[in-house]
């Protein structure tokens, strides 16, 4: 009795250790850089949605920033959750889906939803790739990538 109660053990530890698997493929850094297209925030203040971004995933969520402008009171928060992990083929790589939002933080604690996004993130090549846009605007649409560290 006392062999197969280790063997029992043991099994549950290898399923829960396989369920996991995801949550520890996580980089934890990412950063990387998007289509060069201006957009006039207010009259005379000019961004570039995307231009240089980074951020970090961990436990399903993605949480960052993009940088397009040298104006240094205004930040441009992401944020997003993994929707998905998925391995399309047999022994190909893990990718996470991950969909989210773009904002803009005046720094009186209000944000103003601006976009939208989605972000295929290659788990196991440390790649990403995606599609930002507009919110209220389906016409004007960008593409983002990066690397995980």
């Amino acid at each position: 009795m006392h062999n197969s109660k280790k063997l029992l053990i043991a099994a549950l530890a290898v399923i829960i250790m396989v369920g996991a698997t995801p949550a520890f493929a996580d980089p934890v850094y990412w950063s990387g850089s998007g289509d060069e297209y201006q957009w006039e925030v207010s009259p005379g203040h000019i961004v570039y949605p995307w231009l240089d971004w980074h951020g970090t995933l961990s436990n399903g969520a993605f949480i960052g920033q993009w940088e397009g402008t040298t104006d240094k009171y205004i930040t441009y928060p992401i944020l997003g959750s993994i929707i998905y992990y998925y391995t399309p083929g047999d022994d190909g790589p893990t990718f996470a889906h991950c969909e989210g939002d773009w904002c803009i933080d005046f720094g009186n604690g209000t944000l103003l939803e601006c976009g939208w996004f989605t972000m295929e993130f290659n788990m196991t090549a440390g790649t990403c790739e995606g599609v930002w846009g507009f919110t209220g605007d389906e016409t004007i649409m960008g593409n983002m990538w990066g690397n995980g560290y």
